[in-house]
C-alpha cells in the first residue's frame, strides 16, 4: 500500500466526512509507523469518528491525535475512547 510508512498525516480542514472516512480505515489498519494523525474539522459526524476509531488499532506508534471539530456527539467520541 502506497503511504502506510508514514509518519505524520495531517488532513485537516478537508471534507473528509464519514465516507472518507472508511476509506481512510483500510489506510489505517496498515499504518504501523504512523505517529501523527490530524483529522481536525473534517466533518466526520458521529458515523466517521467510529471508522476513525476502528482504524486507530492499526496504529500502535501514534503519539500525537487531533480530531477535534468533528461533530462527533457522545457515540462517536466514546468511539475514540
Amino acid at each position: 500500500m502506497i503511504g502506510k510508512n508514514l509518519i505524520k498525516l495531517d488532513i485537516s480542514n478537508n471534507a473528509v466526512n464519514p465516507f472518507g472516512a472508511k476509506a481512510l480505515l483500510h489506510y489505517l489498519e496498515q499504518a504501523k509507523s504512523l505517529e501523527v494523525l490530524l483529522i481536525y474539522n473534517c466533518g466526520l459526524g458521529t458515523l466517521g469518528a467510529k471508522e476513525i476509531a476502528l482504524g486507530l488499532k492499526g496504529t500502535p506508534n501514534l503519539k500525537t491525535f487531533s480530531i477535534g471539530r468533528n461533530r462527533m456527539e457522545n457515540a462517536g467520541i466514546q468511539a475514540i475512547a
